[in-house]
């Protein structure tokens, strides 16, 4: 059995993981992080250790290497628990695909500390705060395209998230912002803003936006990365329209000013 699994992380890409990483760094797509076998070794020696099967890699140098709190493991071990309950011939593969895409970093919120709950919070008011800023400006803006916004919401209404990290993201013509949770249960903002950001916004415009980012985030700017300041934008918003955009976001227009 050891044989078979260590095969298998070898072949195995597994899903979603671009969203995860070390715990020093934002878990977002948008920084183009790169997937990390590390934690479908983690996921499956926290199952060989409780199972009292030997072959298991070290559980706590796993959690630093991916970044994850302590708690993880009791996580792990309680969905392969009930998983197993309902399919007593349940498998590996089968249970990391399904662990995988059920997971968010969300769910060890609960274990962090006071202050770092309180940090998220702001994190919400920050990201909300950009949002309506995001949309005045483009209620000031005669282009119906640079009036156009996706916002996504990426733990989906039947709580299936999408990643392991990102939460809320918002995509327009000249910006993109996003905010995720990492394996510590912090959140924290990315936001990328277009190449040609100026000509599509009148300077005092583009001034605002980038002052209203760094006001909102201030109380929170350790965890407040910049994933690009030459990001095509255009080309990203036009990608997720063509792609189709599914039930969990959501293309408005914003309306002029009067």
């Amino acid at each position: 059995m050891v044989a078979i699994i260590i095969v298998y992380i070898l072949k195995r890409k597994s899903p979603k993981l671009e969203d995860s990483g070390k715990n020093t760094e934002p878990a977002h797509e948008e920084l183009d992080i790169q997937p990390y076998s590390d934690l479908d070794k983690l996921i499956i020696s926290c199952v060989l250790k409780h199972k009292k099967i030997d072959g298991y890699h070290d559980i706590n140098e796993l959690l630093e290497i991916t970044g994850y709190l302590p708690e993880f493991e009791q996580i792990i071990i309680k969905s392969w628990t009930e998983q197993e309950h309902t399919n007593p011939d349940l498998q590996m593969p089968e249970f990391l695909n399904s662990f995988l895409t059920t997971f968010h970093n969300t769910q060890l919120v609960q274990y962090a500390p006071d202050f770092v709950r309180e940090r998220n919070d702001k994190f919400i008011k920050a990201f909300d705060y950009i949002r309506i800023t995001v949309q005045k400006i483009q209620g000031w803006l005669d282009n119906e395209d640079l009036r156009k916004i996706i916002e996504t919401d990426l733990l989906t209404a039947n709580n299936t998230p999408i990643t392991l990290a990102a939460i809320k993201e918002l995509a327009t013509y000249f910006c993109f912002v996003s905010i995720g949770c990492d394996g510590l249960g912090r959140y924290n903002l990315v936001y990328s803003i277009d190449y040609r950001f100026q000509e599509m916004l009148s300077g005092p415009m583009a001034s605002t936006l980038i002052r209203r980012i760094n006001e909102y985030t201030e109380q929170v700017e350790t965890f407040v990365y910049i994933g690009s300041l030459h990001k095509d934008c255009i080309q990203y918003f036009n990608e997720k329209v063509a792609t189709e955009l599914s039930h969990n976001q959501k293309l408005t227009v914003t309306p002029m000013h009067d």
